[in-house]
């Protein structure tokens, strides 16, 4: 396990009580022009077997750096998850699914706030922007920022 996921685990598992883990991903990008979220959406209304999972996920560090960004998969057989979107070469995908109850109670107050990108550095978490992140809780994955941005990656 890469040093960024078990950093990423271990900041992250105080806040929640969902079990944060990793867990193995099937590629299957879809054609059309949704975004991931969308596809997986679609996916699930389309095979009643299915469920929409969300997390994040990450590749290899990069300079000295982990990009992590929130992302949507589906399941159906609760062990492995299907990247409708683009693959991404080893990424590794870790469940969160705290963020589908934040983001239910977001809707239902009418805040589409999403979970910011986060990037990890030895010397800790930052947001997308360079500022530092106190935790990796609640209150900071889905405060309303005026800086906030996400920066394109690769």
């Amino acid at each position: 396990m890469q040093r960024a996921t078990r950093e990423f685990i271990r900041a992250r598992q105080p806040h929640t009580a969902f079990e944060i883990r990793t867990w193995r991903v099937e590629s299957r990008p879809q054609v059309g022009g949704l975004d991931p979220q969308d596809q997986v959406h679609a996916y699930v209304r389309e095979h009643a077997q299915a469920r929409a999972v969300i997390g994040w996920r990450h590749g290899a560090p990069q300079e000295g750096q982990t990009w992590f960004e929130p992302w949507w998969w589906v399941t159906e057989d609760g062990q492995t998850l299907i990247d409708l979107g683009a693959p991404t070469s080893r990424a590794v995908a870790l469940v969160d699914q705290a963020l589908a109850v934040y983001r239910g109670q977001d809707l239902r107050a009418n805040q589409l706030i999403r979970p910011p990108d986060l990037v990890w550095q030895p010397q800790g978490w930052h947001w997308a922007t360079g500022e530092p992140i106190a935790c990796l809780d609640r209150a900071h994955l889905t405060r309303r920022r005026q800086t906030m941005v996400t920066l394109a990656h690769g």
